[in-house]
């Protein structure tokens, strides 16, 4: 072996070896959408207060998280970002109860029309919380009550469970905890209009046994006073070809994590989860 050959293997064998760091997609996902929504103007809790449309009409959407830097850019002149002690994207804790018998779950699985969500939430970035009582009325509206609590429950009390049977109209029910979900959330408020927008990823749901994460779909959701009010959302959402679709963290939730569960009516949201699921593995 010639004196240059030694020379360099010597080196070879000296040289510390350099280990790539594979970065988190998830990580990276959040950073390429907190950059975009940097170019938002920003609207604080306070200012928000205007805007709660506590008594509103909902529509959702399922989409691939790929797509969520594409829709944000294209609306930065139509609403402004929420901010919460200085961070745009912002924490939820949640746990829902339901009856032992899980009436509130099949209530939504069997499409009555008068159908309630009773959780708690925990509002992370700005440690708030709330007891809330979601009604979806026969009329399509989506109403919500709530009271503040001190500090995050995983039982209800009987003063709690008193207040929940006050805004329901049936006979008084038992609940139990049924599941938790964790999510960040991007909250969007409208510029021209009393609107809200809400941008769901990140999503894990869970009890003490099991657990499902989301981490390919995002789910959105317009708030609006009226059906017919003009929203820049819903019309990035049709130049899209997005179309609206059911869809509830409870019961999609509960459908993952418990066995034996009634699904038809969620069927056409499952399939999709997947089908985004699938095509999401194929860019990694």
């Amino acid at each position: 072996m010639n004196s240059f050959l030694r020379e360099n293997l010597k080196l070879t064998q000296t040289m510390t070896p350099i280990v790539y760091e594979k970065k988190d997609p998830k990580r990276l996902m959040d950073e390429e959408i907190q950059t975009v929504l940097e170019k938002f103007p920003l609207i604080s809790l306070n200012e928000m207060e205007n805007v709660q449309l506590l008594d509103r009409i909902d529509r959702k959407y399922v989409l691939p998280i790929q797509k969520i830097t594409d829709v944000l850019n294209d609306l930065t002149e139509d609403y402004r970002a929420l901010f919460v002690r200085g961070r745009r994207l912002n924490h939820y804790r949640t746990l829902y109860f339901d009856t032992e018998d899980f009436l509130l779950y099949n209530l939504h699985i069997n499409d009555r029309k008068n159908r309630y969500k009773v959780r708690s939430r925990e509002y992370v970035d700005s440690q708030s919380y709330f007891l809330e009582v979601k009604e979806k009325t026969n009329k399509g509206r989506t109403v919500k009550s709530r009271i503040p609590i001190d500090f995050p429950i995983s039982q209800m009390t009987s003063e709690m469970e008193n207040w929940v049977n006050s805004q329901i109209p049936m006979e008084d029910l038992h609940f139990e905890p049924k599941l938790w979900t964790n999510f960040t959330r991007i909250t969007l408020v409208g510029i021209n209009a009393p609107e809200r927008v809400t941008l769901d990823f990140n999503l894990t749901v869970f009890n003490d046994f099991r657990a499902e994460q989301m981490n390919d779909i995002v789910i959105a959701e317009v708030k609006t006073e009226k059906t017919d009010q003009h929203s820049p959302f819903v019309e990035k959402m049709k130049m899209m070809h997005i179309h609206p679709q059911e869809f509830s963290k409870y019961t999609i939730g509960v459908s993952e994590i418990y066995d034996g569960m009634k699904k038809n009516k969620i069927k056409p949201t499952l399939l999709k989860i997947s089908k985004i699921k699938r095509e999401a593995q194929l860019y990694e």
